[in-house]
């Protein structure tokens, strides 16, 4: 799994794998979530956004499986 640099208010740190396709995004307040079947094209869009965390929200947080990891 890779880790990715992020400047967020909301993300803390991203983690990737393009083999599994599960994303891993570590919070400002302290919770992780681990989302499955992302693909590396919406990876790669989360980390080139002007808003990193409304990225998020609109693209991901409802669209992928999740589970807590932390």
């Amino acid at each position: 799994m890779r880790r990715y640099a992020i400047k967020s208010k909301i993300i803390s740190s991203v983690r990737y794998s393009r083999i599994s396709g599960e994303l891993t995004l570590n919070f400002a307040n302290g919770k992780a979530y681990r989302y499955s079947r992302v693909p590396h094209s919406v990876v790669q869009s989360l980390l080139k956004s002007a808003s990193p965390g409304s990225f998020f929200i609109e693209q991901i947080r409802d669209q992928y499986r999740r589970r807590e990891v932390r």
